[in-house]
């Protein structure tokens, strides 16, 4: 009879935050089973794999030194660059940082980054975005906001690349980077596959925010810029907030863009 009461006594402690330690067994052995293949990848399989199968740059196939990924520095530092800061010319924010001009290559790039999860090109864009605009820590910003997608965006692609971006980038310049102050309010289809007209209507009225900014200084910011429709939208909204001023920041923009003509 003891022993039966021991038993229950046992299984009451077991039980008493609601869940079984027995049914927990599996949980703990899985979470150690994945630890260990990822200790494993990463300090055997993938040394292993870099002496038979060396990592290339996905551009001109020369073989990658130890601590780089993805593309070379010779072909990075080919990126054709932008010039100096556009001034925008709407009353809806000031300056504009575009890091690279749009063509093929930057095109792959940021291709690999949003759609083939490469994460290691948000920081790498981010540092070389740091170096080429050093002062942007001295413009006092309130908040970095990203671009944001729709939640049903966001769970098909499984993170939001701008959000990644401008993360790093706040780290770098020590400045906050909420993600539920500028919402996608509905789904919209990509603006790759719109003409310019179709463009406009596609994100018409598709954000909303959620606070009142008013004296608050932004840095918004986007993986691409071509019409530049996203970011009006975007900046519009924020303006309905009271958001004292924006500035802009993009990995690429077109040479030439709707955005910078007067509205």
């Amino acid at each position: 009879m003891f022993r039966v009461q021991k038993q229950e006594q046992d299984k009451i402690t077991r039980t008493r935050s609601g869940v079984s330690l027995h049914n927990l067994n599996p949980i703990i052995l899985n979470i150690n089973h994945l630890k260990i293949n990822a200790y494993l990848n990463r300090y055997l399989i993938k040394p292993i794999e870099d002496i038979f199968y060396p990592p290339v740059c996905f551009f001109c196939n020369l073989y990658l030194p130890a601590k780089r990924k993805i593309i070379c520095s010779s072909c990075w530092k080919k990126l054709p660059r932008f010039g100096p800061v556009k001034t925008s010319k709407n009353n809806l924010s000031t300056r504009i940082y575009l890091l690279y001009k749009f063509n093929d290559t930057v095109r792959q790039l940021i291709h690999l980054f949003k759609y083939r999860r490469f994460l290691t090109l948000a920081q790498y864009f981010a540092e070389e975005i740091i170096k080429t605009y050093p002062y942007l820590s001295e413009n006092n910003y309130s908040y970095i906001i990203a671009v944001p997608l729709h939640k049903t965006r966001l769970r098909e692609r499984g993170f939001n690349q701008s959000q990644l971006l401008a993360s790093y980038i706040g780290k770098y310049i020590n400045v906050s980077v909420p993600d539920n102050i500028l919402v996608r309010n509905r789904y919209t289809i990509s603006q790759t596959m719109l003409d310019k007209n179709e463009r406009c209507g596609n994100v018409a009225n598709a954000f909303e925010c959620n606070i009142d900014l008013k004296g608050k200084k932004i840095l918004l910011i986007d993986d691409i810029i071509t019409t530049g429709n996203t970011i009006k939208e975007c900046l519009k909204v924020l303006k309905k907030s009271n958001m004292e001023c924006a500035d802009i920041l993009a990995i690429a923009g077109m040479e030439k863009t709707v955005f910078y003509k007067n509205n």
